[in-house]
């Protein structure tokens, strides 16, 4: 609130120091701007606080859309007719990181019916997920992805249960697209040297 002469005084010259404001005046403008600033910094706050929330909340949705990209991208190679099954499972395991938070550190090895399958760059780390794959009431694999460490707290840890269920999703999917008493037929070249 801004002091303001009275209104006799207000357009008039006057003769001698301007008429200055009674203390009291001067006590509520300085509670009423105090309040105001209080007000204002709650409000930022909760801007701040809205702000990380939805910060927090399309960084998840993001991790469940590249989730269903790479559901189906898989999807894609399993159903694609004819080709090779050994180049099929090799452009899977080549589609499967980007579902993960750091496709380019994500690795994934790839065990069916005795045939080993690694992604491009292959490197083990120490954080894994691993998925078995039945078929027939059997296990005929393991599909594993290697990842790499959490770096970034705001982000989900490597972990976690999403990523879990994707990986589960796929090894299920790979034992209901195998053929029952299908042999496959042996990589075309080592994929370690790939």
């Amino acid at each position: 609130m801004r002091w303001r002469p009275p209104l006799g005084l207000r357009g008039k010259s006057t003769k001698g120091p301007p008429a200055q404001p009674p203390a009291h005046d001067l006590m509520e403008a300085l509670r009423e701007a105090h309040a105001e600033v209080l007000s204002l910094q709650a409000r930022i706050r909760e801007y701040e606080w809205l702000e990380g929330a939805l910060r927090r909340r399309t960084r998840e949705l993001n991790e469940r859309w590249k989730e269903a990209q790479c559901l189906y991208r898989v999807s894609s190679h399993l159903i694609r007719p004819g080709g090779r099954d050994d180049q099929r499972l090799r452009d899977l395991i080549a589609e499967m990181p980007s579902g993960w938070q750091e496709p380019d550190a994500t690795f994934v090895r790839l065990v069916l019916e005795g045939q080993e399958y690694l992604s491009p760059r292959f490197r083990e780390t120490p954080l894994r997920q691993r998925a078995p794959i039945w078929a027939d009431g059997r296990e005929i694999g393991l599909i594993e992805v290697c990842l790499p460490s959490a770096a970034d707290p705001d982000r989900d840890p490597p972990l976690c249960r999403e990523k879990q269920e994707l990986l589960d999703a796929i090894a299920r999917w790979l034992g209901e697209w195998r053929p029952r008493g299908a042999v496959l037929l042996p990589p075309a070249k080592s994929d370690r040297e790939a």
